[in-house]
This record gives C-alpha cells, sequence and structure tokens, in this order.
C-alpha cells in the first residue's frame, strides 16, 4: 500500500479569493451600462448583463450559443 499526505489548506485558500475576485469582476462588469464581453478561442466568456439586454439574450444563452451558428453571430465577436 502507497499512500500520499500533503498540505493543500494554501491551494484551497487560493482558490477561495481566486473565486472572490472573479465575482468581483463580474459585478463590476455587470453595473456597466456598456456591454462587454470576454472571447477566448472564439468561445464567449462573461459577457456582463448590459450586453446580454442589448442583444435580447441571458447571458447563459450567450455563453452556450457561441460558436454553434447563433443567428445574432455572437460566435463571431472573437473574429474581429
Amino acid at each position: 500500500m502507497t499512500g500520499v499526505c500533503a498540505d493543500i489548506t494554501a491551494l484551497k485558500q487560493r482558490e477561495r479569493e481566486l473565486n472572490l475576485a472573479m465575482r468581483n469582476q463580474q459585478a463590476v462588469f455587470d453595473a456597466a451600462g456598456e456591454g462587454i464581453v470576454f472571447v477566448r478561442n472564439g468561445r464567449i466568456e462573461g459577457p456582463n448583463r448590459a450586453l446580454a439586454r442589448m442583444l435580447g439574450l441571458t447571458r447563459e444563452a450567450l455563453c452556450r450559443s457561441a460558436g454553434r451558428g447563433d443567428p445574432r453571430d455572437t460566435h463571431r465577436l472573437g473574429d474581429h
């Protein structure tokens, strides 16, 4: 029998801090009156609510439809 023991306390703390930072970032973007989106490898990641309202879609729909022929061409945002 072989086992490994490691203290991951610091890793879990960094994970919590990153999650908090990501939530804070999204809150700032959502508070903006302008449409903001991050595009990575042609996929929409983290569109704010203002952009979703402008396009008449939900944030979830924007993320799901990216790259799948969305009729509003949201998947092409990264191509410019």
